[in-house]
């Protein structure tokens, strides 16, 4: 089986869990780690999004739907499309989760520290030098059955 979806990046602070889906690759079953491979075969043989997601819901919508999705533990609070970059920072701007969340909610340029200490920041342009990803709007593109 061949399935074109998003990377995930997850990322925590607080009791909010942060997940940004980024342009994908090519996946099959083989190099999907094992948390996509489940979701994965159980949306191709049941076709039923409920089902496929009801055990990792965290990771199953951002791998659908795409963008970046805000949980509150695990409850969805907000999914954003938004057309630019995530890339590696060095420096935050943004300083709450609240501040994270305008930012989101406004498409202004951010900056922020998650509690695994690592900065990320959202740009409209990618930024030279620093590693970027593209963040991927559209999720799930195809499953595709190879016999």
């Amino acid at each position: 089986m061949i399935i074109a979806v998003p990377s995930i990046i997850e990322k925590e602070r607080d009791d909010f869990t942060f997940i940004f889906a980024v342009l994908p690759p090519i996946v099959t079953l083989k190099n999907a780690n094992e948390r996509v491979r489940k979701i994965i075969s159980k949306l191709a043989t049941t076709l039923d999004l409920e089902e496929a997601c009801k055990e990792e819901v965290k990771l199953c919508y951002p791998l659908i739907f795409g963008g970046v999705f805000i949980f509150n533990r695990d409850v969805i609070i907000k999914r954003y499309e938004v057309n630019g970059y995530l890339c590696n920072g060095t420096k935050e701007n943004v300083k709450t989760v609240n501040e994270l969340i305008n930012s989101l909610e406004n498409n202004i340029e951010w900056c922020f520290r998650f509690s695994d200490n690592d900065i990320l920041c959202y740009s409209k342009n990618k930024i030279a030098d620093i590693e970027c990803k593209w963040i991927d709007n559209i999720g799930l593109r195809f499953i595709m059955d190879t016999l």
